[in-house]
């Protein structure tokens, strides 16, 4: 039992600490790797191709969007790229409010609706609309993610490499005064990304903004949750690679509500476990950095709700020694803490910043754990539901 309790305590830490530690280290060797090749052998080294101008189709797709859809095709109206390159369709996904209506009166500025239904998806509506899209390159999109004007020009650079297949934008979180949980989640999520990157292993996308090469596109099961981890790793299957640019930055709103970032995450939970049944072929070791990455970073995160679970239970019946007993108490005190203060209500009220911490880690386990549960009955839904947004800038 001891053996089982340190090993669930341990892989906890290894996913969300030692994995972090070794990862700075390798990114470390492999830059300093590039730079030793490029002293030796400069032609080595690839320039950045800010001339390559592919042309771009951006799919926005869309379900009831009418809060934001019209500030969001402003916002594409700014962006600075050659406009008989640029095309912007919004893939409406069975809306029953005025979505549809406000997306035509754009259609004499060059902006395409491609209205289905009845409502299928958003990976439906993907695998539909590509196909039909004139772009070389793909950038997909969501109603309130606002991009900066040169976003396209820096996701699109890249594909100058032809063994580039897809490339994902940096997402930054906005109205999110307060929840300094979630916020410093997200960065600690941006910097193992940008570590990633540098051993060639990212995994997935932002899904506000990561853009793929057309002819790399393949499309997916219709009931797949998670498109922007799925598309872009199927296609690194095949064995293109997957850049991570910090340069190509979009905002979106933080979720308005605990609530609202629960579902969220018990979507996600779904999608991830979901999502193993459709890349498994990256977790062979023989892959390399990618199955490193998909091992210690997602494979064994997602495993956590079940490892805590297992830490406590297999305390709880080793008590009959002290420090066990003592091991149990800090945990049954700290889940107790956790759960009087979130019926308390709201989170930004709580004097001790490591207790909203941990809080939200707990949350986001249990979304997780829901997660699995749903996809393991068969409840959870392909569509997604709204949530009340803030329009975008």
């Amino acid at each position: 039992m001891k053996a089982v309790f340190w090993i669930s305590v341990l892989a906890t830490l290894y996913t969300y600490l030692i994995y972090p530690i070794l990862l700075f280290f390798m990114a470390a060797l492999a830059q300093a790797a590039r730079d030793l090749r490029f002293l030796l052998r400069r032609s080595e080294r690839r320039p950045t191709h800010k001339a390559y101008m592919p042309s771009v189709s951006m799919i926005i797709a869309a379900y009831n969007e009418e809060q934001v859809i019209e500030q969001k095709l402003h916002n594409c109206l700014t962006i600075d790229y050659p406009r008989n390159k640029f095309e912007i369709v919004v893939a409406s996904d069975g809306s029953t409010d005025r979505t549809d209506r406000l997306v035509k009166q754009y259609s004499t500025i060059g902006v395409k609706l491609m209205a289905y239904s009845p409502r299928t998806g958003k990976i439906s509506v993907i695998n539909r609309t590509v196909p039909l899209a004139a772009g070389e390159v793909i950038v997909l999109s969501d109603a309130n993610t606002s991009y900066c004007a040169d976003s396209i020009r820096n996701l699109v650079r890249h594909f100058a490499d032809p063994q580039v297949g897809v490339v994902c934008g940096e997402l930054k979180l906005i109205n999110n005064e307060g929840e300094d949980a979630e916020d410093l989640y997200w960065r600690y999520e941006q910097a193992l990304k940008f570590l990633e990157n540098r051993i060639n292993a990212v995994l997935g996308a932002n899904g506000g903004i990561y853009a793929i090469r057309k002819s790399c596109f393949e499309p997916v099961p219709d009931n797949t949750i998670t498109d922007d981890f799925v598309l872009p790793l199927k296609i690194r299957e095949r064995g293109f690679r997957i850049v991570y640019d910090t340069e190509a930055v979009a905002f979106e709103d933080a979720a308005p509500s605990a609530a609202s970032e629960f579902t969220r995450r018990v979507r996600i939970g779904a999608g991830n476990f979901q999502s193993l049944l459709q890349v498994w072929r990256l977790l062979n070791p023989l892959r390399g950095s990618i199955a490193f990455a998909l091992w210690s970073h997602k494979l064994l995160r997602w495993c956590v709700p079940f490892f805590m679970i297992t830490a406590l239970f297999s305390n709880a019946l080793l008590i009959g020694e002290r420090v066990y007993l003592f091991l149990f108490i800090l945990q049954a005190s700290v889940y107790a803490a956790v759960l009087v203060h979130s019926l308390a209500g709201d989170l930004r009220s709580w004097p001790f910043r490591p207790l909203r911490l941990f809080h939200y880690f707990c949350s986001m386990n249990c979304a997780f754990l829901f997660g699995f549960f749903k996809l393991l009955m068969g409840t959870q839904r392909v569509t997604w539901k709204r949530t009340e947004r803030q329009k975008v800038a």
